[in-house]
């Protein structure tokens, strides 16, 4: 940020919202390439029909554990911000800058090259403890290009504009649909604890004040008995 004059967490944020004006307009785009619930709750909703070979009393629950689960990441979003704002927990421009774009694409309809900035940001951080672990674990998920459709829909002739002939593409409701916006929400939900347990970490456990983090602190010489009496310690 500071070489390039560009590329602040705000900055990330912004460009991955303004996206959601470009991509939330095709909700087939949303459909196939989903980083979050939105496009599956507006058919739910408003189509429900598509969605057929769906017991009903699973699209009944759907959107209170949906939206829940949306709602929860916004409280730990917040909780998160306000602690590192404080300074009562340890977190890297980076981890932040992650939080808030998985926050805002599992919560909008963005999709496309969006899921990018995430990917890029949690891998900078290392293997190390539970919540980070979920989290990379998530991002390399989330890197697999397959996916598998369960339930063919049908497609009506277009024209290709490769070959200049009338073609039917094949698509359907896939895994994917399902699992990838769930991925974004566990790696926001992974990176949001990690960030939170460095509260604990650092919390002595008698009189809950805040512990130095010995890690980082620099090495402490020690004095022999000759310089301890030339210092006049």
């Amino acid at each position: 940020f500071v070489i390039e004059g560009g590329g602040s967490p705000a900055q990330l944020l912004h460009n991955a919202a303004s996206f959601v004006g470009q991509a939330a307009a095709n909700d087939w785009n949303n459909l196939y390439n989903p980083t979050s619930y939105i496009a599956l709750l507006d058919v739910i909703f408003f189509r429900r029909q598509a969605l057929g070979f769906v017991p009903a009393w699973l699209l009944d629950a759907a959107p209170f554990v949906l939206i829940g689960t949306m709602a929860l990441g916004l409280i730990g979003l917040l909780t998160t911000y306000t602690a590192a704002f404080l300074g009562r927990v340890e977190a890297s421009p980076a981890r932040l800058a992650a939080i808030g774009i998985a926050f805002v694409l599992s919560v909008t309809g963005a999709s496309g090259y969006t899921e990018v900035f995430l990917l890029f940001l949690i891998f900078l951080e290392p293997w190390k403890g539970a919540g980070i672990i979920l989290a990379l674990t998530s991002a390399y998920l989330l890197s697999i290009c397959a996916d598998v459709v369960v339930v063919a829909a049908p497609m009506a002739p277009m024209r290709s504009w490769l070959s200049g002939q009338d073609v039917i593409p094949f698509a359907g409701y896939a895994v994917g649909q399902f699992v990838r916006p769930a991925l974004v929400l566990l790696a926001e939900f992974g990176l949001i604890a990690a960030t939170l347990e460095t509260r604990r970490r650092r919390t002595v456990a008698r009189g809950g004040a805040i512990a130095p983090d010995v890690s980082t602190a620099p090495p402490v010489a020690l004095l022999s008995d000759a310089d301890a009496s030339s210092a006049g310690l």
